[in-house]
């Protein structure tokens, strides 16, 4: 703005140095040329105001890339570390579900074994009873069945 303002200004004051050496010979011009001077140091303080906000807007932009690009590496990272807790997420579900299934078995074990007990003390009382075949009960058992106490009994006896 300071310059089209400076260069609107010399235009003026050149018009009016044309007009002052028509009709006033040396006298007037001095004082023009002083008005031309100062317009040129106007001109010139505008000009390096506008070089120094270019710096400015220079030095804005690097710095906006520069951001720019460091909020991409952290996007990637955050990205990758999501990747890892996902595929970790997956793995302890599926050791937890292992985990669950040993429970059973050992709870199914741990029940077996005080039927066995039990049924050692009252071996007498059951002697009567039908008797269950020991395979069909150690397959459920193995395909993740629980047994009822009876069932338990039975295959401790055979």
């Amino acid at each position: 703005k300071r310059e089209r303002d400076y260069h609107k200004k010399m235009k003026q004051l050149s018009e009016a140095l044309k007009e002052a050496t028509k009709t006033q010979g040396s006298g007037g011009m001095r004082e023009l040329k002083d008005s031309v001077r100062d317009a040129e140091r106007l001109q010139e303080d505008a000009h390096k105001s506008v070089e120094k906000a270019v710096a400015r807007a220079q030095e804005a932009h690097d710095l906006m890339v520069e951001l720019s690009e460091e909020v991409d590496r952290l996007r990637e990272k955050a990205n990758t570390a999501h990747t890892r807790l996902t595929r970790s997420k997956r793995e302890a579900d599926l050791l937890h579900g292992q985990y669950i299934v040993s429970l059973r078995c050992i709870h199914s074990i741990q029940d077996m074994m005080k039927a066995m007990e039990s049924r050692e003390k009252k071996e007498e009382e059951y002697d009567g009873e039908e008797k269950v075949e020991v395979t069909d009960l150690m397959s459920r058992l193995m395909s993740g069945d629980t047994l009822s106490t009876d069932e338990l009994m039975a295959l401790r006896r055979n």
